[in-house]
């Protein structure tokens, strides 16, 4: 591997030798996913897995092709992406810009030492000019940046930068700028957008209230899981946090927890305050909070008993003798009351089925309506009212069915 951002050869190792016979399960149907996506799968993580797993080249191959077609691609701005939006600014980044740069960073992490010289340097510059240099031209550096925490400090930026700054971290040797520089840059902007006190002006709410996140539980999953990737490879190369995160990162923690609703049947519930679906699976986020040192009371209990564990099935074999196979105790909290973004969530109790009350309140933007949720075994009432939504600088209402 060339550094242990993802994982190291010593981690995967131990859990083969583990004698747990759920985990060895576990680990045979990850290397059957990853045999069935050999001819056209993208997951480097779960390639890098299974090449470590059996030493079948094969398996980098299937990674070294993915690399080298993503660096000649000509664009990485999503095809559909509309400049016309942003008033003629000369945009030249979006979310697809963000997931080529991690697909790099990820796959440069766990096979660029079986690259040839010239194919590193290929892969590298792609991911350094098409991706970190020009997400930070757009969203970071003063003099070129277009994007404001005011008109678009919601999850793009968050997940966007936080792409940026993987990039940054993995290709810092191959950048003709200061590559530790262009990385605390993009460190300083994610620390802003968490640090965000919102805009009244605007009606804007801040990223935080305490942890609760205004766009709803599965943006801020969105969120969540991207800058903790970041933040989780930060820690494991450098041996430090990327900022003082630590408090944004117990409060975040907390949120997912509050707003879980246990069920009996084939999967849980969250909060439905936004676009996604009541049985939004928010697996990952969870997960890397427990790989990052965040063990607030109640996550392991979490990560054990919640019902849908399909999603990222490594993390959880990666995560299994913290998750898996140790103690744990419910949450200690059994309400929550997020003022500054209009939540709160009431239950009677941890145990599946049982009552539960959550409320949105205030304005309206982006992908949050407003809504009052009830559950009890698996019943549920969902009223609420119409009303137009406040003028956005950037964003309509999304108009779904589910807008009551």
């Amino acid at each position: 591997m060339f550094n242990n951002a993802i994982f190291t050869e010593e981690e995967v190792r131990g859990i083969l030798n583990s004698g747990c016979e759920e985990l060895r399960e576990l680990c045979a149907g990850l290397l059957g996913d990853a045999k069935a996506a050999l001819p056209g799968g993208d997951d480097l993580r779960l390639l890098g897995f299974a090449y470590v797993c059996t030493g079948d080249r094969a398996y980098f191959e299937r990674a070294r092709r993915i690399m080298l077609n993503t660096a000649a691609e000509e664009s990485w701005i999503d095809p559909d992406y509309d400049p016309a939006a942003y008033n003629g600014y000369d945009i030249r980044t979006s979310l697809g810009t963000a997931s080529r740069t991690v697909r790099m960073a990820v796959g440069f992490s766990l096979f660029g030492d079986l690259l040839t010289e010239a194919e590193r340097e290929r892969v590298a510059r792609a991911a350094v000019d098409k991706g970190v240099t020009e997400i930070l031209r757009d969203w970071v550096l003063p003099g070129t940046r277009i994007h404001a925490l005011d008109t678009m400090g919601h999850n793009f930026w968050c997940v966007i930068i936080s792409a940026a700054a993987l990039g940054a971290l993995v290709f810092r040797d191959f950048m003709e700028e200061d590559g530790d520089a262009l990385l605390r840059a993009a460190v300083d902007a994610l620390e802003a957008w968490f640090r965000y006190p919102g805009n009244p002006m605007n009606a804007k709410p801040p990223t935080s209230d305490r942890g609760g996140y205004y766009e709803s539980v599965n943006y801020f999953d969105y969120s969540m899981r991207e800058y903790l990737a970041f933040a989780d490879a930060y820690r494991r190369m450098r041996r430090a946090h990327p900022f003082d995160d630590r408090a944004f990162m117990e409060d975040a923690a907390r949120f997912f927890l509050n707003c879980w609703y246990p069920s009996i049947g084939k999967k849980d519930y969250s909060v439905g305050f936004g676009d996604a679906d009541l049985g939004w699976n928010c697996y990952t986020s969870p997960q890397y909070f427990l790989r990052y040192g965040v063990d607030v009371p109640g996550l392991r209990y979490y990560l054990r008993e919640k019902n849908d564990k399909s999603r990222d099935r490594l993390l959880r074999v990666l995560l299994w003798n913290e998750a898996e196979a140790s103690p744990a105790d419910p949450p200690d909290v059994m309400s929550a009351c997020y003022d500054r973004i209009g939540w709160a969530v009431f239950r009677d109790g941890w145990e599946k089925n049982g009552v539960m009350l959550a409320v949105k309140c205030g304005d309206t933007w982006n992908h949050v309506h407003e809504r009052v949720l009830f559950r009890r075994d698996l019943s549920h009432l969902l009223c609420g009212f119409r009303r137009p939504q406040r003028p956005a600088l950037r964003w309509k209402g999304t108009g779904l069915p589910g807008q009551l």
